[in-house]
């Protein structure tokens, strides 16, 4: 969003729409920036809330799919801009969202090595040397 009250594209070139825009692709457009921002913040609570903005998106857009075929020529070229924006900002929040669950799933397997006391490679961790001793679990004798 810039000072004068309009969204604007990042990328080198790009294209700004009123920040009020009530059309199905503005909505989309505004889903995306929305599920962008939640994926950014890299928790797992940031996935669902972009996956419910992504949801809003593809809403708006099955709208304007129902809704195109009455548009003039002139509204045609302005929404291909704005579907080639919504295409960037999905194929940006796709790897985001691709990159956030490899970094989780990565932590959460650790954490099970780490609780299974083997590493990586299948070698006992072990634990600190009487760390066990006079436990039920004690085998040193």
């Amino acid at each position: 969003m810039t000072a004068g009250g309009t969204w604007q594209d990042d990328r080198p070139g790009g294209i700004q729409f009123p920040a009020a825009d009530s059309t199905c692709l503005g909505r989309a457009l505004q889903a995306l920036a929305e599920a962008e921002d939640a994926v950014s913040t890299g928790s797992a609570a940031g996935l669902f809330e972009a996956a419910g903005h992504l949801e809003a998106a593809l809403e708006a857009c099955r709208q304007y799919g129902a809704d195109a075929a009455g548009l003039q020529p002139g509204d045609r070229a302005l929404d291909a801009d704005r579907l080639i924006v919504i295409r960037t900002g999905l194929q940006r929040i796709g790897s985001l969202m691709a990159q956030s669950a490899e970094f989780h799933t990565g932590w959460a397997r650790l954490a099970g090595l780490r609780a299974s006391a083997y590493g990586p490679d299948g070698s006992e961790l072990g634990l600190p040397d009487g760390s066990a001793a006079g436990s039920r679990c004690d085998a040193s004798g």
